[in-house]
């Protein structure tokens, strides 16, 4: 089987890697894409033997493209597109943010097999994409609170499902006081207490933006079950989904906090392989480790509300407006808190459109970045 790889050398591109090689079906990476981070590009090519390679800097393009003339270069923000003219079987989508709904878009479009841990793919684009999965290609998570969801609803009943729960960490800041938040840096929002993943994604779990997004992506992969959607705080990240069935039955998904595990269920269901079932337990009561999730978090979670009953622009404008003020934190340009403050702002004051293609999606991205570049940069003048 022929795979794509975007985002090589992310922490799911490499997770990936370490998974492929303990597979006993018969699978090639003909393309891959790279980032910032090309120093290992030569071990990736004398390894796996790509056709294809996207760089995102000129510099590598030039360099590696005379190292390797059998291979076909490209460099740009948005060259990976150009790997999905070869021929594949699976694009597995790790790429961060935004620019991650095109590629899943067109592997849809192409009628092949897409395994998604591009979760912006849904929250921004999740009406296109199900449009499309009413003809075309199939969709496979790669997201350890939805691959529990798979789990559990594994031979089950789609009429006898009550509610389905995802869990939250809660961040490293889950038991501060507010006003603690307030002298939050950069290092200790990086620091996860339970699991290793890329420097937006770990903000967005501190925000609980990431909780927020997660909630649009159950509507869209499970509304044919429930529209039940809750979420409970695991502090140790060791259950990560639940399902509550009409007949009384609670079924769990437990785990150690590592994506080694959903991106295996993500393969074995691209290989039509018998899945694992092992990590899942039916229990009499929800698990007495999970917590409620605090007040101050609410504002961000009842987005998800937003965006699943309107759908249109409002997902485009929530991920623009994260994106850009996840960067400016990390740049030390705002504190902490500001980051929810602001989305909330922006959200509540958006008008919502319909939007009928990508092009739409890409309007109301731009403009809700110019929104947050206005309220930051005013902010700044001020101080």
């Amino acid at each position: 089987m022929k795979f794509i790889l975007l985002g090589i050398n992310g922490s799911i591109g490499q997770t990936t890697l370490k998974v492929f090689e303990t597979l006993e079906n018969k699978w090639e990476i003909i393309g891959f894409s790279i980032g910032d981070n090309a120093k290992n590009v030569d071990e990736l090519i004398n390894k796996y033997h790509p056709l294809a390679i996207s760089f995102k800097h000129e510099k590598d393009y030039y360099l590696y493209k005379t190292l390797y003339p059998n291979i076909k270069f490209f460099f740009g923000e948005e060259s990976y597109l150009e790997l999905l003219n070869f021929e594949y079987d699976c694009l597995i989508n790790a790429l961060s943010g935004f620019r991650g709904l095109e590629p899943s878009l067109k592997c849809l479009e192409n009628d092949k097999t897409l395994l998604l841990a591009n979760k912006e793919s849904l929250v921004v684009g999740g009406e296109l994409i199900q449009k499309i999965l009413q003809n075309k290609g199939r969709l496979i998570p790669i997201d350890s609170e939805h691959v529990a969801i798979k789990k559990c609803l594994e031979n089950e009943r789609k009429d006898n499902i009550e509610a389905i729960y995802i869990t939250a960490s809660g961040g490293p800041f889950f038991d501060y006081k507010d006003e603690e938040l307030f002298h939050v840096d950069v290092s200790k929002a990086l620091n996860h207490p339970t699991w290793k993943m890329g420097k937006r994604i770990t903000i967005d779990s501190s925000t609980m933006v990431n909780k927020c997004f997660e909630l649009i992506e159950c509507h869209y992969l499970f509304k044919e079950y429930t529209h039940n959607f809750n979420v409970l705080v695991d502090r140790k990240s060791l259950i990560h989904g639940f399902v509550i069935f009409k007949d009384g039955r609670i079924k769990q998904c437990k785990y150690k906090p590592t994506m080694e595990n959903p991106i295996r269920y993500a393969l074995d269901k691209a290989f039509n392989n018998e899945v694992d079932l092992s990590d899942i337990d039916t229990v009499a009561t929800i698990d007495n480790s999970l917590i409620i999730i605090k007040d101050r978090y609410n504002e961000i979670l009842a987005l998800s509300n937003k965006i699943i009953d309107n759908g249109g622009n409002y997902g485009a404008i929530l991920n623009a407006i994260d994106e850009e003020l996840v960067h400016y934190f990390l740049n030390n340009e705002i504190i902490f808190i500001d980051i929810s403050k602001i989305i909330v702002k922006i959200m509540n004051t958006s008008v919502y459109r319909k939007c009928l293609n990508l092009n739409d999606l890409k309007k109301n991205d731009m403009a809700a970045r110019k929104a947050v570049k206005y309220l930051i940069e005013g902010k700044v003048n001020e101080n």
